[in-house]
């Protein structure tokens, strides 16, 4: 059986990197992985990381760059390595527009198609932009659903998803946080080479772990979200915020600007294991990422979510993550109250496996040989 992996991003990278080590190793399977390259330096140091090596890759990134930009670009250049490799089934994860584009280009080819964290869902078109539409988009052109969780499932269902197409998983994330953690802990000489890098942070000081790159975030929002942080750090001198600044310019010039002679340490985008390091050292967590959310879970963090809206509400429920938006008055009250309040903190500070426990990859796979699989079932 020949899979051809599709992906362009850091995020996918990572959440890839368990599944395309168990393609590797499976006999049945001829494993062909192609990147778009949509996030160059970023993908670029996850696939050194994860020794994932490309038999193609697009290079398509360009400074400032559209998502129609990217989808334009990828579709001929989709179509001749589909031609070439002649897959049985295209893979790609998440949704991001090079998500999109792949799936397109294997519905034009008439190729089977399979979804990993298939089916989750905001409701809300613009939250996040453009990645809610690219989903809703890939699932209608999906032969096989890999549903993270019980919920995205039934957002499947309700969108007249055959159940037959649809297997819940877990979330590969799990699967590859808990490995990256464990090696991290048995390499002692890693972990001192990573603390070296932050000489800065005072140890006596609560670390709050900060991102935020969202397009829906750009402009005003983002410019209230950095005045929260300061704010944060004037009210609770016992605190201290990293904030590892994205690439993209709308994100990166304005954050400079706001918060430059703050005492907010700015700096470059992280590898993996520091920044796993920095959120496992970390007190709370403030983003508007997605996989941070997950993440979250399985280290038993506190995360300040910065949508209004987020596409997975089991960590809403479960408590452990609080959705702010960028409102800076919320914001502000809500990590306050986090850092002062101990009872509060140690009510949410806990370690749950809503989005997976370790084994998903193990059940794509499966589903992708047609064997039958017990889903995941959190506990």
């Amino acid at each position: 059986m020949k899979i051809l992996t599709i992906f362009g991003t850091r995020p996918e990278a990572i959440k890839l990197s368990p599944v395309l080590d168990k393609l590797s190793s499976t006999p049945q399977v001829e494993s062909f992985i192609c990147t778009t390259g949509q996030h160059r330096d970023l993908l670029d140091e996850m696939l050194s990381f994860f020794k994932i090596v490309p038999a193609y890759d697009l290079n398509l990134m360009r400074y400032n760059q559209r998502p129609e930009d990217i989808i334009a670009a990828s579709l001929t250049r989709l179509e001749r390595v589909i031609q070439d490799v002649k897959p049985d089934w295209i893979l790609v994860q998440g949704d991001t527009v090079t998500v999109l584009a792949a799936s397109l280009a294997a519905f034009f080819k008439k190729i089977k198609l399979a979804h990993i964290e298939a089916g989750l869902r905001s409701y809300d078109k613009f939250s996040p932009f453009p990645e809610e539409t690219n989903r809703r988009l890939v699932s209608h052109m999906t032969d096989l659903h890999f549903a993270p969780t019980l919920q995205a499932k039934k957002n499947l269902l309700a969108e007249n998803i055959p159940e037959k197409n649809i297997l819940v998983t877990g979330n590969t994330a799990i699967d590859n946080i808990l490995n990256v953690c464990q090696k991290i802990k048995q390499k002692k000489l890693l972990v001192k080479k990573i603390q070296k890098k932050f000489p800065f942070l005072n140890k006596k000081r609560r670390l709050i772990l900060a991102t935020i790159h969202r397009r829906e975030n750009f402009g005003k929002k983002l410019e209230n979200v950095a005045k929260a942080f300061i704010t944060i750090t004037r009210k609770n001198h016992d605190s201290q915020i990293i904030l590892p600044v994205h690439p993209n310019p709308n994100v990166r010039i304005p954050l400079t600007q706001f918060l430059q002679k703050s005492a907010i340490y700015l700096v470059q985008p992280l590898d993996y294991p520091s920044f796993i390091y920095l959120m496992d050292s970390a007190y709370l967590l403030m983003t508007d990422s997605g996989g941070i959310q997950e993440e979250a879970t399985a280290l038993g963090k506190p995360v300040l979510i910065l949508r209004d809206v987020t596409e997975r509400p089991e960590i809403v429920e479960a408590r452990i993550g609080l959705l702010t938006g960028t409102n800076q008055s919320r914001i502000v009250k809500t990590a306050l109250r986090l850092l002062n309040d101990q009872k509060t903190y140690q009510s949410i500070a806990r370690k749950v496996n809503i989005f997976g426990d370790g084994l998903a990859s193990q059940r794509i796979v499966s589903g992708l040989l047609g064997k039958k699989v017990k889903e995941f079932e959190p506990f």
